[in-house]
């Protein structure tokens, strides 16, 4: 189901990476572009990256084993015949690899994407290789491997140093020696070229931070090798002179006046792990919010507070407004938000393309669709008690139930869907409390995965040390430990906790406590 899924998206950027003589915008083909490469990574196995995997078994997502390939992808972007002949390194630099993806379904080689020079000489550009795919979205086996541009206009990086005149005084960058406004696309690629693992190899699951005149472009991965994420090209501190917080494609608007818009792209390798080990009788299925799923009792423990209605992606206008819909809609605002304006929520025009609120209502109802028949579960979103978004799914207020029987899964989601039937305003605050308890109460269910975007509001008191703000709610992780050590011992529920927006000790402390995992998602 899930390679289907990711086939239909992949059908509709056909003509992206089939032709370039079609007349769309370069802010469509972007679109089109981030689209591709979410529907390719979500249909992969695991991703392959540059670098030593943090655990020796997983030497197989090394894409410096893949040597051959790469190769392959070079001389195709240069219009050669693969195995023809050596490359000088300008020639090398045309496709310089980023990461890879091993496809259940790709014969060969696996697909690679890598940084290439853009439709400028001064902007950067990612180009995909790899086997193509027919109209029905299915890759064909029959045809040769082909480099096509996926996304256009990523710029160079900023100086990042001045003195008191505001002169540059960066000199940590490619070819030093010459004038800054001399060096261009295809220099700055031939210098990383010459660097360990082509200038983006992966350590502590990121890519290095980008220096002056470098691809203002970098991402990070996980353990697992399933993860790809766009980050921000540098760290910033208190102590950064220059920020650059977000890779920034280039567009050109009708009239040729340059505009930007920023690269925002999160996917999560998810296909079928029966593909990779055939025979086993077992089904990890998984998101970016929800990964590794495979228990066939389990709960679902998730947000439901006011702050859940921030929008995650706001669509702005050429001149770098927010655009204007004819529906007025409440978001919650924090600092830092378009629309914040000292309130905790505010009521807008503005279009928002995805809410917390509505990438959990994604996110969980794709899963739900996917669970096989037998597997039992539990709904429940949480927030202050007597509020609209706290409550439980009518069907599994009594215990976990079999998701394929009946109209279950049909029941399943429509409780998904009508989590945000209400205004944000209305949904209350972020109290898990009760329902972590009913959930450690459960003695049929060994797995929740329970997800938070904000603190709790309301301390728990247990006994010793109650848990508050004070003490940074570490005590109840400690807590509901213990429960598993008392009084689940023959069953100990594992707790894979995802933290949104936010940095989450305690629900790290809880998962790690019980053998669960921690994310921290933005």
């Amino acid at each position: 189901m899930v390679i289907g899924a990711g086939a239909l998206a992949l059908r509709s950027t056909q003509t992206l990476i089939k032709s370039s003589g079609e007349k769309t915008t370069q802010r469509q083909n972007a679109a089109n572009g981030v689209r591709l490469m979410r529907s390719e990574i979500e249909r992969s196995l695991h991703a392959l990256v540059n670098g030593t995997p943090p655990d020796a078994e997983l030497a197989y997502t090394d894409l410096g084993q893949y040597g051959d390939a790469v190769l392959q992808c070079q001389q195709l972007a240069n219009g050669l015949t693969p195995g023809s002949s050596e490359l000088t390194d300008q020639q090398k630099a045309k496709f310089l690899p980023l990461f890879g993806l091993k496809m259940a379904d790709v014969t060969g080689q696996p697909v690679l994407y890598g940084m290439a020079q853009g439709s400028s000489s001064r902007t950067f550009s990612v180009k995909r290789c790899g086997t193509p795919l027919g109209l029905d979205g299915r890759y064909n086996n029959d045809k040769a491997p082909f480099v096509a541009t996926v996304i256009d206009g990523i710029g160079m990086m900023p100086c990042l140093t001045y003195n008191d005149d505001k002169e540059c005084t960066d000199t940590e960058r490619p070819l030093p020696d010459k004038e800054a406004f001399e060096v261009t696309a295809i220099d700055v690629l031939q210098a990383l070229n010459q660097k360990d693992f082509y200038g983006f190899s992966v350590s502590d699951n990121t890519t290095p931070n980008r220096q002056y005149l470098e691809p203002a472009f970098r991402f990070e991965t996980d353990n697992s090798r399933k993860l790809i994420r766009v980050i921000g090209p540098m760290t910033c501190d208190d102590s950064t002179e220059v920020c650059v917080e977000n890779t920034q494609i280039t567009v050109a608007s009708s009239t040729d006046s340059k505009n930007s818009q920023p690269l925002m792209l999160t996917a999560y390798a998810r296909a079928d792990k029966r593909l990779m080990t055939p025979g086993e009788n077992t089904t990890t299925l998984g998101s970016e919010w929800f990964r590794d799923v495979n228990s066939k009792n389990v709960r679902f423990l998730v947000d439901g507070s006011g702050s859940m209605s921030a929008c995650m992606a706001w669509s702005f206008g050429k001149n770098g407004t927010l655009e204007m819909g004819d529906t007025n809609r409440t978001y919650h605002t924090p600092q830092g938000d378009p629309l914040y304006r000292g309130n905790s929520y505010e009521t807008s025009k503005a279009i928002c393309n995805e809410t917390r609120m509505e990438r959990l209502q994604r996110e969980l109802s794709e899963l739900i669709q996917q669970l096989p028949q037998d597997t039992k579960v539990s709904l429940e979103v949480f927030s202050t008690p007597g509020y609209f978004n706290n409550r439980q799914w009518d069907k599994s207020k009594n215990g976990l139930v079999t998701i394929g029987d009946g109209n279950n899964r049909d029941s399943a989601l429509e409780f998904v869907s009508s989590l945000d039937d209400q205004p944000g305003s209305t949904w209350g605050g972020t109290n898990p409390w009760a329902g972590l308890e009913r959930s450690f109460e459960d003695k049929e269910a060994d797995t929740l995965y329970f997800l938070s975007d904000g603190l709790p509001t309301t301390k728990l008191s247990i006994p010793g040390e109650d848990a508050s703000y004070s003490n940074d709610f570490r005590p109840a992780a400690t807590y509901y430990a213990k429960l598993n050590e008392e009084e689940r011992q023959t069953k100990p529920l594992q707790v894979n906790s995802t933290s949104v927006m936010l940095s989450s000790p305690w629900m790290e402390d809880l998962s790690k406590k019980t053998e669960g995992n921690y994310i921290q998602s933005q």
